[in-house]
């Protein structure tokens, strides 16, 4: 008989691995390659990588962290992961392992894998929604590319990391904002993963890019009166030469299929369509009922 499948975290000295083993399947499991880098870099302490045991070959990654509810006053647990090898045996049984008595997020699930997540749920006796209605497009760009790119900053400009002083500015504009979504924020800034554009004389805040917390960039904005200077363009490719040089990403952005000034920006960049996604809410029958 087979051993029953169980999920061990992994620790730190073996990210190293663990992101080296990511690498080759790239760019599909892109989301969580990003992130295991960024944990690899030492940020982002609060998530945590599960791999399943056995078997000795991990075809399964799960990696784990909370996140708050844009809407709501409470964290989700929020999972992503990836199937290697197309092992979906692998992966039901170790999403089989979730506490399926609370309420789970399951984050930038490929449309492939919409299918399993739902018929998991549905046999742990838990709903299944899609957060959003809004088909979430993914996009990357090749990391030679982001790191051979040699724009130039204006004489005027200067970027530099977000700090969290600057996090309701970015909240109050951000359109999913929400009841939680300044907590986020903060978050972001104080893990040293989102960059702003400065006017070097006044210090002034004039646009921003983040890293989220599942490994793509967004947030993307830059204030009215700075508008057609490109600095969008300038961000997108100054923050992706940067998290790709010093964390070994791959720039990867998702983009609401309702937003196509973004799709055209980034396809001048150079960012190609990988597929689309989707956040999975999965809620157990007893909270479901109350």
């Amino acid at each position: 008989m087979l051993d029953k499948v169980q999920l061990r975290p992994v620790e730190k000295y073996e990210l190293k691995d663990l992101k080296d083993l990511l690498e080759p399947y790239l760019p599909e499991n892109v989301a969580v390659h990003n992130v295991v880098s960024m944990m690899h870099a030492g940020l982002l302490p609060a998530t945590k990588a599960f791999l399943p045991v056995p078997p000795s070959k991990p075809h399964v990654v799960i990696l784990s962290y909370l996140e708050w509810q844009q809407s709501q006053p409470i964290q989700d647990h929020t999972y992503l992961f990836c199937c290697l090898e197309s092992d979906l045996k692998l992966l039901e049984d170790c999403l089989r392992t979730l506490d399926w008595s609370k309420r789970m997020t399951f984050g930038a699930v490929p449309r492939s894998l919409w299918d399993t997540i739902e018929k998991i749920s549905q046999e742990m006796g838990a709903s299944y929604k899609l957060e959003s209605h809004v088909e979430k497009l993914e996009y990357v760009w090749e990391r030679g590319l982001a790191l051979t790119w040699d724009g130039r900053i204006p004489d005027d400009l200067e970027i530099k990391p977000l700090s969290i002083e600057h996090a309701e500015i970015i909240n109050d504009r951000w359109k999913y904002k929400g009841p939680n979504t300044l907590t986020r924020i903060k978050d972001i800034a104080k893990s040293a993963c989102g960059f702003g554009i400065f006017n070097k004389t006044s210090d002034e805040l004039v646009g921003w890019y983040v890293m989220h917390s599942h490994g793509s960039q967004g947030i993307l904005h830059v204030t009215e009166p700075h508008r057609g200077r490109g600095l969008a363009s300038l961000l997108v490719r100054w923050v992706s030469r940067r998290v790709a040089a010093a964390w070994g990403l791959l720039p990867y952005a998702i983009i609401d299929e309702n937003n196509p000034a973004s799709f055209t920006l980034f396809a001048k960049i150079g960012f190609r369509r990988l597929g689309s996604c989707q956040w999975i809410v999965c809620t157990p029958a007893a909270e479901s009922a109350s």
